[in-house]
């Protein structure tokens, strides 16, 4: 099947769908459209599917429910890798801030470590800066919200594993290999859990921190440091 959209457009258009749902992103149709040319095309479909079957005052509740309100999983990558409030989880928005100014972007009104915001923004980084934001913190934080979802009736849960499997595919990595991913540290008991399923895995804890740094580069070091 012949693709229509280039890497970094498919995982901008997912980073799309996963921001509140308006008239203009027309959620349902866009996620059918891109299910059509390569790449996590069922999850795809069945977060079409089901999202079709709704209104869109019940999708936009639905997305509420999901990332905003009461949560059942946090949309903020930081979250997951670092709970709510850390020295890391500040670090990160700092080194994302600075990498989108260095591209000419920003993330508006949105927290920069939004997952629809990353997946929309990230891709106009370098190659080697997208392969280190992916490899130490989308990928790790992505595989947690994605296992956390598993039990949750939300359409928003296929929309999270194919962010997933569409951000592993961008750097050339196996699903397999990409669930293996590490998150940097253990986060604090019931942050960013949901309400509708068991909670997510653990990741292992740091034996060292790094210093602070203005890009995203500092996440392989502090996940050397973590690991060594």
């Amino acid at each position: 099947m012949e693709c229509r959209y280039t890497t970094n457009e498919r995982l901008a258009l997912l980073g799309e769908l996963l921001t509140y749902p308006t008239r203009e992103s027309a959620s349902p149709q866009l996620a059918r459209e891109l299910s059509k040319h390569g790449g996590a095309s069922v999850d795809l479909q069945r977060f079409a599917d089901e999202a079709e079957a709704l209104q869109r005052a019940e999708l936009e509740e639905l997305y509420s429910r999901t990332f905003d309100l009461a949560p059942m999983v946090a949309p903020y990558l930081s979250v997951h890798l670092w709970g709510d409030e850390s020295f890391q989880r500040a670090q990160l928005m700092t080194g994302l801030r600075a990498a989108y100014a260095r591209v000419g972007v920003d993330s508006g009104g949105e927290l920069p470590d939004h997952v629809g915001v990353v997946l929309t923004l990230g891709t106009q980084l370098p190659e080697d800066e997208w392969r280190d934001l992916a490899t130490f913190a989308i990928l790790p934080a992505v595989r947690l919200m994605r296992d956390a979802l598993l039990e949750c009736r939300t359409p928003y849960r296929h929309l999270v594993a194919a962010a997933f499997a569409e951000v592993a595919d961008s750097i050339g990595v196996s699903l397999e290999d990409a669930s293996a991913f590490p998150a940097p540290t253990q986060r604090p008991p019931g942050d960013g859990r949901p309400s509708c399923s068991i909670a997510p895995p653990g990741a292992r804890a740091p034996s060292g921190t790094t210093a602070p740094r203005d890009d995203v580069a500092h996440l392989r070091a502090s996940q050397e440091a973590g690991h060594a």
